[in-house]
């Protein structure tokens, strides 16, 4: 029961979206180890870990 319309998605929808820039690695900020380590503790499933 899929609809192969693709024109729905390029045509209707959330225009908001398409002027998003693309994530690409030039234009992100590059993490250094340490930060990493800090957005995984941050993380609930790693504090679950952590606390268990």
């Amino acid at each position: 029961m899929r609809d192969l319309n693709y024109n729905s998605y390029f045509n209707e929808g959330d225009t908001e979206i398409s002027r998003q820039e693309d994530y690409t690695s030039h234009n992100t900020r590059r993490l250094d180890v340490g930060q990493v380590k800090d957005v995984l503790r941050s993380l609930d499933i790693m504090q679950d870990r952590l606390n268990a």
